[in-house]
């Protein structure tokens, strides 16, 4: 197929833009899911109530002809809210199919531009391609406002919509992007990373714990973690306790050093906590405590370990004498009072770390990469890969055994290289040559009597892989030159040292 670009083909965008049609699709068979429950429940109570019905004809007298009368008003309006609800899932297939439907004919638009070589299409359709690119970067990256975190806010209703959603209803590109399901990953990241809230990923955990529980997730462990440190930080004990009895326990077995961990951290911080609650007079404004303690810890100075208690929690360890020691670094500190295991559980970056968890785990579940797609076509920089040895091509010697060269041409000798690839080989023939100012050398270079020069270790890994599947018979200390097929013995090997 002829083109006025050198462009990649139109299957190459297809696979490199498969969570268009991946996400609808998820969401279209999870919509079936939901339809069978609705009919298997309407279907169990709706026989019940016919039954029932039945019973309280065949008694055949007035009252009961009443109340049969009464339960049939009840039965057709139950059979109505049934309708409804079945329309309500239809018309969301109707659009999840229409979404499917136009991200086809925009694929289609960029094939027939091909076909015509009609350059004006062409580069119309990459421009809308680059502005849908720009508006899912947006909606991933964006800040959302405090008001947006709520479930219950339909972003249609609220004036500060999120710049990507704007950007592409303006560009009419809308229906093109799942902006719903990357506006909801966003809420939730946004939650954790600006306002330290674990509600609604627990929620969201609650809902999608079978998914989680087949891929052995460690999302659900570290966010009641997260929410038994934060408990403990705000000297609520008992709800930490139970928060460790209800939700923690239950990983003993998979995360016993972390819950060890947590448990004594509970005992550091009860030593330093006073009997009674706190007066107004103990609490020390976090403001007060300027800079960060893990960036700016060779400049923190601290005296003692309730010095330690008050810096991390913003409240006095109770009045009484205290041992004063010398003065010295916070990093004496922790050596001294074995207070270091503790920091990655008390550092605030638990809360973007947990964010990259989510996400990873949410955007698995709807076949999303987790990297930005824009980012991933800004980074095809062809040119910054290309190196002298692209594009030449590896000579391939065929043998009888057409076993030996299958497994020799796959998985031996198979070029990796985007820019030696079908789709960019064109594009990178007239680009120069990257610019190296050092060189990658094997760990341990050997020149065979031949002139190949080989990885040593990779090369006897390769006569034993040969050897294990039956694939051809080498005595020891002997290998294969996976270009020509030659037998040399090791005693062969010439050493290589760079010049």
């Amino acid at each position: 197929m002829g083109s006025l670009f050198n462009e990649p083909s139109t299957d190459f965008h297809l696979k490199l833009n498969e969570q268009l049609f991946q996400i609808p699709h998820e969401l279209l068979r999870k919509n079936v899911k939901l339809v069978q429950r609705l009919i298997d429940k309407e279907s169990q109570g709706l026989n019940a109530d016919f039954q029932e019905l039945n019973a309280l004809l065949a008694e055949n007298t007035l009252d009961q002809d009443k109340v049969a009368l009464a339960r049939l008003g009840e039965l057709i309006a139950r059979v109505d809210t049934f309708e409804k609800k079945l329309n309500t899932r239809l018309k969301e297939d109707m659009q999840l199919l229409n979404r499917i439907k136009q991200r086809v004919a925009f694929f289609q638009e960029l094939e027939d531009a091909k076909n015509l070589k009609d350059q004006t299409r062409l580069a119309s359709w990459y421009q809308k391609y680059a502005n849908l690119l720009i508006g899912d970067y947006l909606i991933r990256n964006s800040r959302i406002k405090a008001r947006e975190l709520n479930e219950d806010v339909q972003l249609e209703d609220d004036k500060s919509w999120n710049p990507g959603v704007i950007f592409l209803k303006q560009q009419h590109l809308d229906d093109l992007l799942d902006h719903d399901i990357l506006l909801a990953a966003n809420r939730i990241s946004k939650s954790l990373t600006e306002e330290h809230d674990l509600n609604p990923l627990i929620k969201w955990i609650g809902e999608n714990r079978s998914f989680l529980k087949k891929r052995c997730s460690i999302l659900e462990f570290e966010s009641r973690l997260q929410e038994y440190v934060e408990l403990l930080k705000t000297g609520d004990f008992r709800g930490a306790i139970d928060c460790f009895q209800q939700f923690l326990l239950q990983f003993m077995e998979t995360n016993f050093e972390d819950l060890k961990l947590a448990s004594g951290l509970l005992v550091f911080i009860k030593s330093c906590e006073q009997p009674s609650k706190p007066t107004t007079e103990d609490i020390i404004d976090p403001q007060i405590i300027a800079g960060d303690e893990f960036s700016k810890e060779s400049n923190l100075v601290l005296k003692t370990k309730a010095d330690v208690h008050q810096h991390f929690f913003h409240r006095r360890v109770f009045k009484g004498t205290t041992n004063v020691t010398d003065t010295f670094k916070f990093s004496h500190l922790t050596r001294n009072m074995n207070f270091a295991r503790y920091t990655d559980l008390l550092n605030v970056k638990r809360w973007s770390d947990l964010s990259q968890l989510f996400l990873k785990e949410y955007y698995s579940m709807y076949g999303i990469s987790h990297l930005d797609p824009l980012l991933m076509y800004l980074s095809l920089g062809i040119s910054t890969l290309k190196t002298k040895e692209c594009l030449h091509g590896t000579e391939f010697l065929s043998s009888n055994n057409n076993q030996l060269d299958h497994y020799i041409h796959s998985g031996v000798l198979r070029n990796t290289c985007p820019v030696c690839s079908d789709e960019f080989a064109p594009i990178a023939k007239e680009l120069p040559y990257a610019h190296h100012t050092q060189s990658k050398l094997f760990e341990n270079p050997v020149m065979l009597p031949n002139g190949n020069i080989y990885d040593m270790k990779k090369l006897k890994m390769l006569s034993a892989a040969l050897v294990r599947e039956n694939l051809f018979s080498l005595k020891d200390h002997e290998v294969m030159d996976p270009i020509d097929k030659r037998i040399f013995s090791e005693s062969e090997f010439v050493t290589m040292y760079p010049t």
